[in-house]
């Protein structure tokens, strides 16, 4: 029987950030998605909408396995609805049929919501587009279109074609839109009160502003075979042709050097790049490093892949990877095997060490861990699951989804060392052989993820009776996945310790799938909701709202005592189909947008829901504690001799943190235990039952 299925995408666009990479896509090192994100800076976020009539025959076809996918249809329980204290909800509808939505709140106190619509044909062309403007947070929108036109053959106007916008980081009224297919960008410093039109000889379709001056900003023509580099003083009024050749650029971060400071991979005769700073905007250049492939920056290291051929090496070649640790000179890092290199993923580089994912031989990549330079790595993790579409997995069903590369290693937002990862039991890409692992020291040790002795009716859950049963919990990997896409691990920084997923039980991912709730960093777990759902986290972790993926719903579902109990609310009386649910990035406010759609022809909505009411009063000092990581023989609280301290609130008083709370934290010294070590150079956990209890270190065997 015929099921069709709707490919649901949020992408977050990458505008105006720190130490970021600019310019073209790397092929051979990469930056995990979250290391991608300047907190300091606001950032669109994209929800894609595309039917591509998916039926179970084709995507068993398709993925040879039928009975991974199937969506289960299973009830939900029901749970009490509050008769006071409501909260207070609004609805537009756009009467807009394009399949793609970007999403931008102004922030820094401003009301300001801008939206654009668009149908995106190929990757360099759309259709038709609409640009929407809310000053009231979200409640009613107006349509600017009228102010965003260019003249016609004929002496009159016609619609320009928006394919992005960027929002300046120091004024948060300044925007540029550009039309990539006519050259031109639109400049407004007022929210798009008043609007300025200019023909750009270049195809604008990467633009970047200066960190802290709004006037200034550069951008890169990568449709053009001599990667022209541009230059504006003038907020986008007149722009200079100031380089040729460059593939990528980063602004320097404000913390390393002079935030006028620019770093460029320029492209060279023979394919490789020449990577050079310029902190004087060309007047002079110096060298930074010479003969790489690709070229990156993030924190404190920089990272560069050199292609080698070794004398006496079974391979034709291998990749180097060159890292420079606060901006000094550039080492050869050092990885305790002789296998090939293909590429290299950095996971994460906070805590002064960097997770670096290996790919050898495109079905087989390995988790590593440095020192503080970043240049000797140890083996933390086989197996992980890895997606690169020039090189690991490229001609696996992933490709047909996704053009950028992704581990499945997720770091958990304000804790520190805590990640969890889904590592392949097999070659196989299949669910079935996928587990979840979890460690609490950055890849010290790993463990399987603590299965809830009950589910969320109270039962005795599949796995209290199972040596072997744990729970695992979906990523990028199952965000993809046809039959799924479920949301991926949510943790925030304005939240520490609340992490909210979807997975299952058992000894391998699969089968139906519920979502689940930690509120310790992923030591302990709950089984909370059942099913598939969106969720999203709101009030500093006050609020935790949830709405049903993949059915025409009315109702959300939310909590205000981290899970504990969870309560309904109808946000309209015609079911709608909701594609996401989101709130202005950082987590501090409590309102909540669904982003939808009609349930007969697709035409977008968006439901605003201010859940302040269902708050009984404005949080006291008695309503936090102190938290940190349970005390226990395992973990102790405590990574590299530090125990993180914050403070939070008590569940059950169900209390308003507000906008302008302001967490505390403290980290106290405390002694070191064997979790705060890793194995050495050249060694290896021996980790075949992830038991915490029986963690060795052993002569690394990965040749």
């Amino acid at each position: 029987m015929r099921q069709d299925c709707v490919l649901l995408v949020f992408s977050v666009i990458l505008v105006d950030i720190l130490a970021i990479r600019v310019g073209e896509r790397a092929k051979t090192l990469h930056l995990a998605k979250h290391m991608q994100i300047d907190s300091r800076v606001r950032r669109p976020i994209e929800i894609e909408v595309k039917d591509i009539s998916i039926t179970e025959e084709n995507i068993v076809e398709f993925l040879a396995s039928s009975s991974e996918i199937k969506d289960h249809s299973i009830h939900r329980r029901e749970v009490s609805s509050q008769k006071t204290h409501q909260p207070d909800c609004t609805t537009y509808a756009f009467n807009d049929s394009h399949t793609q939505l970007i999403v931008h709140w102004a922030g820094r106190n401003s009301n300001v919501i801008i939206i654009l619509t668009k149908n995106q044909l190929s990757s360099s062309i759309v259709s038709t587009t609409n640009v929407f403007v809310s000053k009231d947070y979200g409640k009613t929108f107006t349509k600017i279109n009228e102010k965003l036109v260019i003249p016609d053959f004929l002496g009159g106007t016609q619609p320009a074609l928006i394919d992005h916008y960027y929002n300046n980081p120091v004024y948060n009224s300044y925007y540029i839109f550009a039309d990539v297919q006519n050259k031109y960008v639109f400049t407004t410093k007022d929210n798009g009160d008043t609007v300025n039109a200019f023909h750009v000889d270049f195809t604008p379709r990467t633009i970047s502003f200066h960190p802290s001056n709004p006037y200034i900003a550069v951008a890169i023509d990568t449709d053009d075979i001599r990667k022209q580099f541009y230059l504006t003083r003038d907020f986008g009024t007149t722009w200079r042709n100031v380089q040729a050749g460059i593939k990528s650029f980063f602004w320097e971060d404000r913390q390393y050097g002079s935030e006028n400071c620019l770093y460029l991979e320029r492209l060279g005769v023979d394919g490789e790049s020449n990577v050079l700073v310029t902190c004087d905007f060309f007047a002079s250049t110096r060298e930074v490093i010479s003969h790489v492939l690709d070229f990156e920056v993030k924190d404190n290291y920089m990272f560069a892949t050199k292609k080698v051929h070794l004398i006496g090496s079974p391979f034709s070649y291998t990749l180097q990877l060159w890292v420079s640790y606060e901006r000094g000179p550039f080492y050869n890092a050092q990885l305790p095997h002789d296998l090939q290199h293909l590429d290299f993923y950095v996971a994460d580089t906070s805590e002064d060490q960097v997770f670096l994912c290996v790919d050898h031989n495109q079905s087989a990549s390995h988790l590593y861990i440095s020192d503080t330079n970043g240049t000797r790595f140890s083996l933390s993790l086989e197996n992980i699951l890895y997606f690169n579409p020039y090189g690991s997995n490229k001609d696996s069903w992933l490709s047909y989804f996704k053009d950028e590369s992704f581990a499945d290693i997720e770091k958990i937002n304000g804790m520190r060392g805590v990640y969890i990862a889904s590592q392949l039991t097999n070659s196989s890409l299949s669910p079935n052989h996928q587990r979840s692992l979890i460690t609490f020291n950055k890849g010290g040790e790993w463990q399987l993820l603590r299965a809830p002795a009950i589910d969320w009716l109270g039962r005795k859950s599949n796995c209290s009776l199972a040596p072997d049963c744990s729970l695992h919990v979906t990523q990028q990997f199952h965000f993809l996945y046809p039959g799924s896409r479920t949301v991926p691990v949510l943790s925030r920084s304005s939240a520490p310790g609340l992490v909210m997923a979807t997975g299952s039980t058992g000894n391998k991912l699969g089968g139906l799938l519920n979502v689940y709730l930690s509120t310790d960093a992923g030591l302990n777990w709950r089984e909370v909701l059942e099913g598939k759902h969106h969720f999203s986290i709101g009030d500093y972790g006050g609020i935790l709202v949830a709405v049903k993926q993949f059915t025409l719903t009315n109702q959300i579902l939310y909590s205000t005592d981290e899970g504990e109990t969870w309560n309904t609310y109808n946000f309209t009386n015609i079911p709608i189909m909701v594609y996401g649910l989101l709130t202005q990035p950082g987590e501090s406010t409590s309102v909540f947008f669904l982003f939808g759609s009609n349930p007969s022809l697709h035409s977008w909505k968006v439901v605003s829901i201010n859940m302040t009411n269902v708050f009984y009063y404005v949080c006291q000092d008695s309503d936090y504690k102190r938290w940190s990581l349970m005390d226990n023989t395992m973990l102790q609280g405590c990574l590299l001799g530090h125990k993180l301290i914050v403070e939070r609130r008590i569940p059950r008083t169900n209390c308003y943190n507000g906008p302008s709370y302001s967490r505390e934290t403290s980290i106290e010294n405390c002694s070191c235990t064997r979790e705060d070590f890793e194995c050495d150079f050249g060694f290896m956990q021996e980790n075949a039952s992830f038991s915490i209890s029986s963690i060795r270190c052993v002569p690394d065997h990965v040749t």
